[in-house]
């Protein structure tokens, strides 16, 4: 009898230990405020509208398009977003996956489609003393 206590209670810590961890690697949802924060540059990329788009950057931003990628000022980055969005303008942009990665970082996985390809879209922002900025923003071939 005290052998099958004693394995119930291994049991038990090892399954609460299990759910503990897999916890921690499940992405949280965005919250209500972080999702109009979502939808406002969502339908400024969708739109092609860099000059708009810009008030969601950061003061500098890792950049990554088909042509170009490194890090730049918002100002370059505005000036290299208005060129792609006048060759390759979005016909739909689809957020497919959202979550934090840390207490002031949220990502976004999903497609930003044009009329010729279909592209990979990975967004991280930062939480930048109350306001969310896109820190780094990535639209590469599939």
């Amino acid at each position: 009898m005290n052998l099958i206590l004693r394995n119930k209670n291994l049991l038990f810590s090892v399954t609460v230990l299990a759910f503990i961890f897999s916890m921690t690697l499940i992405p949280q949802k965005v919250s209500g405020q972080e999702k109009e924060v979502e939808q406002a540059w969502v339908n400024h990329l969708a739109k092609g509208d860099a000059k708009k788009l810009s008030a969601f950057l950061g003061a500098a931003i890792t950049l990554e398009l088909p042509s170009q990628n490194g890090s730049f000022s918002k100002n370059q980055a505005v000036v290299m977003l208005t060129e792609f969005f006048s060759i390759y303008p979005a016909e739909k942009v689809i957020i497919k996956q959202t979550g934090t990665t840390s207490s002031t970082a949220m990502f976004f996985i999903g497609e930003y489609q044009c009329r010729t390809t279909d592209y990979r879209l990975y967004v991280l922002m930062n939480n930048s003393s109350g306001d969310y900025l896109i820190h780094s923003l990535s639209i590469t071939k599939k």
